[in-house]
């Protein structure tokens, strides 16, 4: 069992999950991390779990087909739909005939949700040329048609079904869209001739997911620069990550509001292929955090894990991310810091400057702790260090330009900084001496009354929180294991309730 899940010598990509009594069925694409993981490469990855934070990895299920041209390479992305006692699990077809570029989606079907025969009718949706892409428009050599996404029709007996496609269109960013269709058998699927949701500023959109929150239907959709659009996002901020919409339908139109990101980050080490599922009558979702090759800053970003689960809500009509206590099943210890420490010892060390002139400005009671510098900023070091864990405080600013903690302490006085920053406008995660590792998310940060800032940190996965709202997820490896602090810039702020509890 293991904090974020993987199974043994894989990465996971793009997760979805089936829930059966009893439980959750996970499936996966895979790739090896090393040679011994290569055996199962071209499967996708299966697990199972009772309570969406431990997983219990399970043989691969569906591989190669190699009796079909078209069908004969790596199942990619799908969904998969428990009903009458039998699970469907369908899937994005590829082949050798077209060296992967022509796509459909394949339907396989079992018993028990660990095995799985395929439909021999496959492919079960084919774009239909009328409205959607072939082979030769709008991208010759390529036919998109991946990821579908299938939820239970609440107007009418069946399944509605979602699948990302393209258009025609004389620029490329008109042609991504997500189209619809609809099944009252899961097995023959009659395309709306209309997409459900046309973005028209992605180069791309894929892996949909559509759920419904209240009275107000949600699509997600996974994107981002790489996809050839700096245009995606409506946070200046955020290159890599998934959009949202918002319909009064299941059909939509969805329609993006002004601002449209769910989760993203700036490097492309961020949250990939976001899932919702309903578990325990409550929304949650579960994505792949990414990591970087060689577990450095500065490598290529690859696949991961699959993330601890998170919530998802609204706030009017916008859709957010929000902490679960699931990760805190996960907590080894609670931590309190040593104020006697803090009075006699830490305020004289006048942490992070290379001219000290200490004691800093602090006054330290229990469970409140003021922080002033008036014209710089000012660093508490708890005397505290670990490399997975939940921070968090209250934190009320008078007058500050910034205030948050400080993580991955070394003794050669590097440091991260994550600042509720009200100049910004938003939360910045910034490397203290050189700023070249940056991570941000504009949000209302309030000053002159009482937010509260969180961290989870489970190795490198790094989640920065906002009142529970969570802003950004990145990987983050330089310092793992270092010092915890608090700090403030340019005024003064109140740490209340400082809470620090050791994940295993």
């Amino acid at each position: 069992m293991n904090m974020n899940y993987s199974p043994a010598h894989m990465y996971v990509w793009d997760p979805w999950c089936m829930t059966v009594p009893g439980g959750v069925h996970l499936y996966h694409l895979q790739t090896a991390r090393d040679e011994a993981g290569q055996r199962y490469e071209n499967h996708l990855g299966h697990a199972f779990s009772t309570d969406l934070v431990h997983w219990e990895e399970r043989s691969p299920v569906l591989g190669t087909c190699l009796e079909r041209d078209d069908d004969d390479m790596t199942p990619w992305t799908g969904s998969a739909v428990w009903h009458d006692n039998q699970a469907y699990l369908f899937y994005t077809m590829r082949g050798s005939a077209t060296k992967g570029g022509s796509q459909a989606i394949g339907l396989a079907t079992g018993s028990d949700g660990s095995s799985f025969t395929r439909y021999p009718g496959n492919p079960v949706i084919i774009p239909d040329p009328r409205h959607y892409a072939t082979l030769e428009s709008p991208v010759p050599g390529t036919r998109d048609c991946r990821d579908l996404h299938v939820i239970k029709a609440p107007d009418r007996p069946g399944w509605y079904g979602y699948f990302a496609t393209r258009r025609p269109a004389d620029d490329l960013l008109r042609t991504s869209i997500i189209a619809g269709a609809y099944s009252d058998d899961l097995i023959h699927w009659e395309q709306f001739p209309e997409p459900v949701f046309a973005p028209e500023n992605c180069g791309c959109v894929e892996v949909p997911n559509v759920f419904k929150i209240g009275d107000l239907w949600y699509i997600t959709c996974l994107t981002g620069l790489s996809y050839g659009a700096f245009t995606s996002f409506t946070d200046e901020s955020i290159y890599s990550g998934t959009i949202y919409a918002v319909s009064d339908s299941p059909l939509g139109p969805f329609r993006q509001l002004k601002d449209n990101v769910l989760l993203g980050a700036r490097t492309a080490a961020s949250p990939l292929a976001l899932h919702h599922l309903t578990f325990e009558g409550k929304d949650y979702l579960l994505y792949t955090d990414r990591e970087k090759y060689g577990r450095a800053d500065g490598g290529v970003p690859v696949f991961g894990t699959l993330t601890t689960p998170k919530l998802l809500d609204r706030d009017g009509d916008s859709l957010i991310v929000r902490y679960s206590p699931k990760v805190e099943l996960l907590v080894r210890r609670e931590l309190s810091p040593d104020y006697d420490y803090l009075r006699n010892h830490a305020v004289r060390e006048d942490w992070g400057h290379i001219w000290k002139r200490p004691p800093i400005d602090a006054r330290i009671e229990e469970n409140c702790i003021q922080l002033n510098n008036s014209a710089n900023f000012s660093i508490l070091p708890l005397n505290i260090a670990l490399e997975s864990f939940i921070f968090e405080s209250e934190i009320t600013m008078r007058g500050a330009a910034a205030a948050g903690f400080v993580l991955r302490m070394t003794e050669t006085w590097d440091a991260d900084c994550v600042r509720g920053d009200s100049e910004f406008g938003g939360v910045r995660y910034i490397e203290l001496r050189t700023a070249e590792f940056l991570e941000s998310r504009h949000a209302p940060v309030p000053v002159g009354r009482g937010f509260r800032l969180k961290v989870v940190a489970r190795k490198e996965h790094t989640e920065i929180y906002l009142d529970d709202r969570l802003l950004t997820s990145f990987a983050r490896y330089r310092g793992l294991g270092g010092g915890l602090g608090l700090f403030v810039d340019r005024g003064t702020a109140l740490f209340r309730n400082c809470r620090i509890r050791e994940l295993a």
